[in-house]
C-alpha cells in the first residue's frame, strides 16, 4: 500500500471516530485530533491542513455517507436524511468545495511562487508581478465564495424560520 493512501485512510479514520460521538466539531478540531493520534505513528508530523481537508472531504462528497458540513468549517454525524431536508445543503456543499478548493490553490500558488524565488533568486522580480496579480484574483475569489456561502445561509435561514411560524400565526 502507497503511503499516501494510507495516510488518507489514517486521516479518514481519525475523521469517522471522532464525528462518531453525533456532536458537531470544527474543521480545526478535527485537525488536531488528527494531530494528536499520529504521535507515534509514521504520519507524525505530516498531518498538514490540506492533507485533512482532501481525505475527508471524499467522505463529504459520498451521498451515502452520514458525515455532513453543517455549516462552514462545521463538521458532524447526522442522519443522512436530515442533511437532505434542508433545501440548501446541496447548494452550500458545491459553494463550500469550492472554497475549500480556492484556498487551496492559493496555498500551492504560494508554494510554486517560493519555489521559483529559491531556484532563481536573481531572477525574483520576474515572477513577482505575476505571483501578485494570480494571488490577488485568488484572494477575491475566496471573498465573494465566502459572501455567496454567507447570503445563501441567511437565505436558508430565512427559509427555516418561515417554515416554523404556525399556519394560525401567517395572515
Amino acid at each position: 500500500m502507497n503511503s499516501n493512501n494510507s495516510k488518507t485512510e489514517f486521516i479518514q479514520k481519525c475523521f469517522r471516530d471522532l464525528l462518531d460521538d453525533g456532536q458537531p466539531h470544527r474543521y480545526r478540531e478535527i485537525l488536531d485530533y488528527t494531530r494528536q493520534q499520529a504521535v507515534g505513528t509514521e504520519f507524525e508530523g505530516t498531518i498538514e491542513q490540506n492533507n485533512v481537508v482532501i481525505a475527508f472531504g471524499q467522505h463529504l462528497n459520498d451521498p451515502d455517507s452520514p458525515y455532513g458540513r453543517v455549516r462552514h468549517g462545521v463538521y458532524q454525524k447526522i442522519p443522512r436524511c436530515v442533511l437532505q431536508d434542508q433545501q440548501l445543503n446541496k447548494q452550500l456543499t458545491v459553494l463550500h468545495r469550492f472554497l475549500d478548493q480556492a484556498v487551496a490553490l492559493q496555498e500551492r500558488m504560494g508554494e510554486a511562487y517560493a519555489g521559483c524565488k529559491d531556484n532563481w533568486p536573481d531572477s525574483s522580480e520576474r515572477f513577482s508581478a505575476f505571483w501578485k496579480s494570480a494571488d490577488k484574483a485568488v484572494d477575491e475569489t475566496i471573498d465573494c465564495l465566502a459572501a455567496w456561502i454567507a447570503e445563501t445561509e441567511d437565505f436558508d435561514m430565512e427559509l427555516q424560520g418561515q417554515q416554523q411560524v404556525s399556519p394560525t400565526m401567517q395572515m
